[in-house]
């Protein structure tokens, strides 16, 4: 015995997920040493927005692509050979801080999990952790979750150089009232008339 419902999302859900899908446009960068895992993590984020995949095979190079690119999240898998997440993680935030950019999100990718992992990356300077296998749903929530923060931080600088036009145009707006003459005091027209004399 079974039977289906059918359920009609709200319209204020369907606008929000299809405004999450028409305003997302991202470059991450997948580093993942295995093809499958590769394939499947790039399949999955193809099916949500305007979304660039740069895939790297270890630690290392997730560093050469970081430095000569600009991405909005990395998917950094924990166990890969040359060099595993967490150093690849310090060697990013040491060259964030060094060139004073901006911090990429960092999503930390594990398939052994266990207590205390999370903290664990969090410490290591990781803002975010998935198991795998990768879940859609899960994958998804954590990169509406950046993209948020990214389109609010947009919109704050936005409105900054906004107000930051503004008061230029009110400063450059002011007008300058002529100098007056300065008053001569009683002493230098007492001596200006003796010389006429």
């Amino acid at each position: 015995f079974f039977f289906e419902l059918e359920f009609q999302l709200c319209n204020d859900e369907v606008k929000q997920q299809h405004n999450f899908s028409a305003n997302f446009n991202a470059k991450i960068l997948i580093a993942e040493d295995h093809p499958v895992n590769q394939k499947l993590i790039k399949a999955l984020l193809e099916t949500k927005g305007n979304i660039e995949t740069t895939i790297a095979n270890n630690g290392q190079e997730a560093i050469g692509f970081f430095k000569k690119d600009k991405f909005d999240l990395i998917l950094m898998d924990i166990q890969m050979p040359v060099m595993d997440g967490i150093e690849a993680t310090h060697e990013i935030l040491d060259f964030e801080k060094d060139e004073e950019i901006s911090h990429t999100p960092i999503v930390a990718l594990t398939a052994n999990a266990l207590k205390g992992d999370r903290e664990r990356f969090l410490a290591a300077g990781m803002d975010e952790y998935l198991t795998k296998p990768i879940n859609k749903e899960a994958l998804m929530n954590v990169i509406k979750k950046f993209s948020e923060a990214k389109l609010k931080s947009r919109e704050t600088l936005e409105k900054l150089e906004q107000e930051e036009m503004q008061e230029q145009e009110e400063f450059l707006n002011i007008e300058i009232e002529p100098e007056k003459p300065a008053v001569e005091n009683k002493n230098m027209i007492i001596a200006k008339h003796n010389m006429l004399e």
